[in-house]
Order: structure tokens, then C-alpha cells, then sequence
């Protein structure tokens, strides 16, 4: 891949320099000390993705990721100091554009698991961007045997990438606190940094949001969050369990795969939404719910960040309505309420 660093530090942008240099797969094909910097050169020199810092001067990494976002399609990796410390600076740059986050690696001071890692994040978005998408069936193994005496009365299943945080926030801020459904949220995030997001989006939600636990049978009126690097699905018995396999999914936790999990149980009532995100995770997992007669939403492309995976869902005709973003909820409100307000022919 061909890759741009971005960091206000010397000591940074040559750590992360090196560590680029030593896999023979990957060039460095320029270097920027501020956000602003970093714009100018990709109008120059679209690099295949970019390595960006988020505490600068003149222009910070959240404005920079929105800004080349809104004018190039190129994936950006937040590699900040401390993700745990810049939390709130990270989930503002993924609901932007942003890809990812991983730790800043330095070379010397005992940081070879930190360069691991960022290897490893940049060959997992190097296989998300140049995986065509799978019309395989990505089923996890089966779990054990089928007893599914309980049966869910309502479920929404959220699927998202880069972009999703404010567009995940936008539609559960809507929801009224009683919603008469379950609400599952796979959006592709590290588990690293899982449990800042969840609290943040607690913040931010009308509904309560929990972790989905594994062995925990998912309850009407709350939001779950997959919180693990492997796949959640709903196993035999209808309860959250979370598995590596399929082991070759681009990225993880993989929407298809919890889609696919959704096939055989008892739902009464089920819709699938994939929000903004790169690449084309949940399109077949969508397409064979509405296959089984679920409804399923694609958010449309004026109002995604990233179009990958809802225009994927789009070209499978896998959604039964394309909706903007704000219409989502009142969409889901329509389906699950009675007295919810929805006019169809405005969809």
C-alpha cells in the first residue's frame, strides 16, 4: 500500500516511518506535519491510506479526516498517542471518516507489540478495501443443540464502519426510552477502545445501552453494543455468543455474520439496517434476510460518510427501503409502534 503519515511529532513520524519501511508491501509515499499540510498533498497525491495524528497545530485530525473524507475516498487510520485518553477525539474522527485507531508505535522504547498492532490494522483495512464482496453465506459454526423456546418480539439489527458513531447516535437519540424492540449495534471498532464507546454512547442514546454479554438473552427497550474483536451472532438458543469463526472475515466484528445468525430464529419482528461504512460488510447477510421476508434498510448515499456498504446492499437489491438518516428511526418507530409517524411514499 502506498501510505501517508501525518504527525506533528519527529520522533512519531519517523517511528512510524520505519515500521512502514520494514514490510516489503508498503511504501511511504509522503509526510505531513498538520492536518491542513496532509489536505494540500492529497490533492496532489492520493496516497492508498492515511496514518493521521489527531492533536495538531493549525488543523487537527478530526477536521482534516472530515475534510479529505468529504473530497477523496480514501481510508484514514487514527494513530494518536493515547486512544483512551483522546476517546472522544477518536469517535469524532470515525463518525467523520475515519477507519480505525491504534496506539502510536515508537521505535526504541520497547513498543513492538504497539508496531505489531499497526501492521496488523493496516492489512486488515488493506483486505477491507480490496475484498471483493463475498456472496458466500459467512455462517459462524454452530454452537450446539437447537432448543429456541424463547422468541424475540422485536429486533433491530444495526450494522455500520467509518462514519457510524454519529450516524448510530442520530437514529438511538430518536427512539422513544420505551422503544417495544431490541436493539443490536455491530459497528466495526477494536475492542481496545469498545468500552469508551459504549459509555459514550450511553451518553447519547434514549434507551439504555448494554455490552451484549455473551450468554445473555438480548431484552426489549435496550440497546447492545458488540464489544469483541471476535463475531457476535445470536446462537441456538437465541442468546449472544461471540465466536472467531468465520476466520477470514475482512473485518471484525463482520455484519454479515450476525446478520446470517438472524436466519433461523424465532423474531417476530425483525429489521436490518446498514448504515455509512467502507467496503461491502452486511450486503449478503441483508440480501438473505429480505430473502426470508425481513425488512431492510439501507441509509441513502447523500447522507453517508462512506457509501461502501450501504451502496453494496443497494447493488444486491438486499434493501427494502433506502432511507436518509433521519428518517431511519421514524421508519423503525413506524414498524415496531403503532403510534409512530411515518409517511411511506416520503421514503
Amino acid at each position: 500500500m502506498r501510505i501517508a503519515i501525518v504527525n506533528d511529532m519527529l520522533l512519531a513520524r519517523e517511528s512510524l516511518r520505519k515500521i512502514i519501511e520494514s514490510s516489503p508491501q508498503h511504501e511511504v509515499v509522503w509526510l505531513a506535519e498538520d492536518g491542513q499540510q496532509a489536505i494540500e498533498k492529497c490533492n496532489l497525491n492520493l496516497p492508498d491510506l492515511i496514518l493521521m495524528d489527531l492533536l495538531m497545530p493549525v488543523l487537527d485530525g478530526v477536521e482534516a479526516t472530515r475534510a479529505i473524507t468529504l473530497e477523496h475516498s480514501c481510508p484514514i487510520l487514527i494513530v494518536t498517542a493515547s486512544v483512551g485518553k483522546n476517546a472522544t477525539q477518536v469517535y469524532d474522527a470515525m463518525s467523520n471518516g475515519a477507519v480505525d485507531a491504534t496506539t502510536t508505535p515508537l521505535i526504541g522504547l520497547g513498543e513492538q507489540s504497539a508496531s505489531n498492532q499497526l501492521l496488523d490494522k493496516i492489512e486488515c483495512i488493506n483486505k477491507l478495501i480490496s475484498a471483493k464482496p463475498s456472496r458466500q453465506n459467512l455462517q459462524a459454526k454452530p454452537g450446539g443443540e437447537t432448543n429456541r423456546v424463547r422468541r424475540l418480539p422485536g429486533l433491530v439489527a444495526i450494522g455500520a464502519s467509518n462514519g457510524g458513531p454519529k450516524a448510530v447516535v442520530s437514529i438511538l437519540s430518536q427512539l422513544r426510552p420505551n422503544f417495544p424492540a431490541a436493539v443490536v449495534v455491530v459497528q466495526h471498532i477494536d475492542e481496545y477502545f469498545a468500552q469508551g464507546f459504549l459509555n459514550w454512547l450511553q451518553s447519547q442514546s434514549s434507551l439504555p445501552v448494554n455490552e451484549a454479554k455473551e450468554g445473555e438473552f438480548p431484552q426489549t427497550g435496550h440497546v447492545y453494543l458488540a464489544t469483541h474483536n471476535d463475531n457476535l451472532v445470536l446462537d441456538n438458543n437465541g442468546n449472544f455468543h461471540y465466536t472467531p469463526y468465520p476466520l477470514d472475515t475482512a473485518y471484525r466484528p463482520s455484519v454479515d455474520v450476525f446478520y446470517n445468525s438472524l436466519l433461523d430464529q424465532k423474531i417476530e419482528k425483525l429489521v436490518a439496517v446498514i448504515l455509512t461504512g467502507m467496503g461491502g460488510d452486511g450486503a449478503q447477510g441483508m440480501l438473505n434476510l429480505r430473502r426470508a421476508g425481513h425488512t431492510t434498510v439501507a441509509q441513502n448515499r447523500e447522507t453517508c460518510v462512506s457509501y461502501g456498504m450501504p451502496r453494496e446492499a443497494v447493488r444486491l437489491e438486499a434493501a427494502v427501503k433506502i432511507l436518509a438518516l433521519d428518517r431511519i428511526a421514524p421508519f423503525l418507530s413506524y414498524k415496531f409502534d403503532e403510534s409512530g409517524n411515518f409517511d411511506v411514499a416520503d421514503s
